[in-house]
């Protein structure tokens, strides 16, 4: 009986000493990801409390929103986000009444190549116990963070969650067009859009040349109050120039395109998506932005079923 406590207690000595060896003092878990973002994104989305609701994974335990705006739950355990500074922000998390220091941030490792890092501290004392159970309470932090960055980086990526849009990088195809431009003291109504689409439509038709997409339309309003109208229809063929239409030659590189249903307003937003995708992944235009009208606006009056099609010369 005496050899078997000897041996007991040998058995919790060497495990406590254990502990202190391979568990140090101070526990630092962390995950990290990749992704192709924008510093607006991150600090928009991750770093500040503005519009976490719209990407933090759910939590079923949890069966109410927290009074405070910058407590978020996840797995039972609570983290707390503090003020962002420069490209990180401070963060807490709760767990079994403990409470770990932590932080998350973002560098940028090119144009739009962000490293994103979450680390959490965990703090211990000489209690073996106390170390043990840190270190089950530290690896359920870093799987929770692993889950909340990655659900965090699948949202981002997606430019409908950060546009309202699906934005797609593409190549130019339609290099042809046969152009006419005009200014106005109004802004154009439709059926003047379409007079002239007809007009060009015959032109085309007059040289042979075959309508290969939908027409296209550009509205500038210049600070005279004026509005400069560019309308072009793709075509097969090069045409001589006559009047006021000439073939306007297309260079095939990178363009922005996205497709957007509705009138005026809807169409305004997506150049205005557009602008924001431009500035957030610090790329620049060459040419003018167009809209292609994909749906007869001169036969459908109602502006809530047009569709139209968004593009932006990039590079």
């Amino acid at each position: 009986m005496k050899k078997t406590l000897i041996i007991f207690v040998l058995l919790v000595i060497i495990a406590a000493v254990s502990m202190l060896i391979f568990i140090p003092k101070t526990l630092v878990v962390s995950k990290v990801i990749y992704l192709e973002s924008s510093d607006r994104i991150i600090y928009d989305y991750l770093l500040t409390n503005k519009n976490k609701d719209k990407w933090w994974p759910k939590d079923l335990s949890v069966t109410s929103k927290a009074t405070d705006s910058s407590l978020y739950v996840f797995k039972q355990t609570n983290f707390r986000f503090f003020e962002s500074k420069f490209n990180g922000t401070e963060v807490t998390a709760s767990k079994g009444g403990a409470v770990f220091k932590g932080n998350v941030y973002g560098l940028f490792e090119g144009k739009n190549s962000v490293k994103l890092v979450w680390r959490v501290s965990i703090e211990n004392n000489f209690n073996p116990v106390t170390r043990m159970i840190n270190y089950v309470k530290a690896t359920a932090i870093k799987k929770e963070i692993t889950k909340i960055l990655e659900q965090f980086g699948d949202f981002a990526i997606k430019e409908k969650n950060i546009y309202g849009l699906k934005i797609n990088r593409t190549i130019v195809k339609d290099t042809l067009l046969l152009t006419t431009n005009k200014s106005l003291a109004y802004y154009p109504s439709v059926t003047e859009i379409y007079s002239t689409v007809n007009k060009l439509t015959e032109f085309a038709k007059s040289n042979s040349a075959q309508i290969t997409n939908s027409p296209m339309l550009n509205i500038i309003k210049t600070y005279e109050g004026k509005y400069n109208i560019t309308i072009a229809l793709p075509v097969d063929k090069g045409i001589v120039a006559k009047d006021s239409y000439f073939v306007n030659k297309m260079f095939p590189g990178n363009i922005l395109e996205t497709e957007v249903t509705g009138g005026r307003n809807s169409i305004d937003n997506g150049f205005l998506q557009l602008k924001n995708y431009m500035k957030d992944f610090k790329l620049t235009s060459p040419a003018m932005p167009f809209e292609m009208m994909i749906t007869n606006r001169n036969l459908e009056s109602d502006t809530t079923k047009w569709v139209t099609k968004i593009y932006y010369p990039i590079f």
